[in-house]
């Protein structure tokens, strides 16, 4: 730990403002720059944007700062209590909710999705998902449904469908979803999940040659096959959809 840490200090070290995705710093540099803001928290409890630079620093390597992630929900916690701005409050509130996620504290994570939720942002699929982990399925059937309402191209409404073992309602929201997409042009990881889940809806159904089409749309966005390679896609769908005929 420095000795005798002053605002001044910290400003020099951390010249630019601090975004932990593209933070440029070593590990060892954040440790000790946590360290100045732990010194300089204590002598100003009170100066929010210190609370925000120690609670995304831990943000920024949640592993490596395990053990302070109830430092960066005490931070965020004073933040909520302190500020008066809503985009703010709102940033807070999110954090604070990641953090208590992974802290496994759902009841807090509940709480901060609700405030969200009441302040006109658009939480519910986040929520649904908490509600579906604590097994409040109507709970949760109803936050995925409010999200796909205000975003047809969420995909969870449908794949929590397809879990109920709702196929035809499953179908119809992800096809109105990769309707969506692709009308926005949408691409990869996120569309090729919603043709995975069309793939395993279709095959339920019994509609196996649309089932194998959507499945090759998933690996081609996926990345993990060319088009050459779609021999392969098959075998590798008749895997996972039909495992007794392989």
């Amino acid at each position: 730990m420095t000795d005798n840490a002053s605002p001044d200090d910290y400003e020099l070290f951390c010249e630019v403002d601090f975004d932990p995705f593209f933070d440029r710093r070593s590990s060892h540099q954040r440790v000790s720059d946590i360290y100045r803001l732990d010194e300089l928290i204590a002598n100003d409890p009170d100066h929010l944007d210190y609370r925000w630079d120690r609670a995304e620093l831990i943000n920024s390597d949640p592993r490596r700062y395990a053990d302070r992630m109830r430092t960066a929900v005490e931070d965020l916690t004073k933040i909520i209590t302190s500020s008066g701005y809503l985009s703010e409050l709102r940033r807070a509130h999110i954090d604070r909710a990641i953090f208590y996620e992974r802290l496994q504290d759902l009841d807090a994570v509940l709480d901060d999705l609700g405030w969200l939720i009441a302040h006109d942002h658009d939480a519910h699929s986040w929520r649904g998902h908490i509600r579906e982990i604590r097994g409040d399925l109507d709970g949760a059937l109803s936050d995925y449904r409010t999200a796909f309402t205000l975003n047809p191209n969420d995909g969870a409404y449908g794949r929590f469908l397809y879990k109920l073992g709702r196929y035809d309602a499953a179908l119809t929201a992800l096809n109105e979803g990769l309707r969506l997409a692709l009308s926005q042009q949408k691409s990869g990881w996120s569309l090729g999940i919603h043709y995975y889940i069309c793939a395993k809806t279709l095959y339920k159904l019994g509609r196996h040659e649309e089932s194998l089409q959507a499945f090759h749309e998933y690996i081609n966005l996926a990345g993990s096959m060319a088009e050459s390679d779609r021999p392969t896609s098959a075998e590798a769908y008749m895997r996972i959809f039909n495992p007794d005929e392989v």
